[in-house]
Order: C-alpha cells, then structure tokens, then sequence
C-alpha cells in the first residue's frame, strides 16, 4: 500500500478501484483508510462517493468512505469510523467531534479534484445522513455534516 500510496499517476486509480470492492475485514479496510487518506484525486472522490451510496458495502467500510470524503471538504478532518459507529461512545460523550489533525495529504494525483469537490464532499455527506439504511451511519453522518458545514 505504500507504493500505491507514493505513485501520482497509478496510486490514485488503484485506490479508487479498491473502494469500488472495499474490504469487509477491519484491518484490510484500516489499511485502505491509512493509504487513501494521503492522496487527493477526483477519482478516489468519485469512489468514495459511490461507496457511501451501496448498500452492498459493509458499514463499516460506507462509514470509513463517509469520513474520507468528508476530508474533500475539510482536509484536517480525522474521525475514526470505528468511533463514529461506536453507539455506546456516543452515548458517553466521546467521538462527538474530529480527533486529531492531520499533517495533510502526501500526493496530489494526476485528476486533482474538481474545483466543487468540498460542495460535493458536504452533499455526499447530507445525504449519507438522510438516506443510509443504518441508524449508526446516518447519526454519525449528520454529526461530520454539521464539523464540515461550519469550515
């Protein structure tokens, strides 16, 4: 995953291919979710767009999608999708808003996002937010909907 991580041209469409299948298992999706956090193109936005949209994909890996794309808006946000859908954390007061910041991304693909790529990061978001089948997703959607609107 480094390489994929470290290559401008390649990288990014490798990663967007990997989230149109993205894995099921918690370390595999970490993995993903540590790799793609560090590159910026349309084409992983596009992917990732799409993931929070199919109800095949598992939760957790529509939940990760949700938090990177909501990085397109607001690229210091960093949340964890295992706290985001962590009810009892929730309840307890914990995971309410972004944890730490990130020293931003490494690599900016050769499809550099679109000039409304945080307009469609924030859409995305919304609508992941009103219209998930998960009550975990679409309550830990609205709370990053709410961080992201206010940057």
């Amino acid at each position: 995953m480094r390489t994929i991580a470290r290559c401008a041209d390649q990288g990014p469409h490798t990663l967007a291919r990997l989230w149109s299948s993205p894995p099921t298992d918690g370390a595999g999706l970490d993995e993903l979710i540590r790799t793609t956090r560090h590159v910026r193109d349309q084409r992983i936005l596009t992917a990732l767009i799409a993931s929070t949209e199919r109800a095949d994909v598992v939760p957790e890996a529509r939940m990760a999608a949700i938090v990177l794309v909501a990085t397109y808006a607001w690229p210091s946000f960093d949340y964890s999708w295992r706290m985001a859908l962590d009810s009892a954390a929730i309840n307890a007061g914990r995971g309410q808003g972004p944890g730490t910041v990130t020293d931003g991304y490494a690599l900016m693909g050769t499809s550099p996002p679109s000039p409304d790529a945080a307009e469609l990061a924030r859409a995305a978001v919304k609508k992941s937010a009103d219209r998930d089948p998960d009550a975990r997703i679409r309550d830990a959607a609205s709370r990053i909907a709410i961080y992201i609107e206010r940057r």
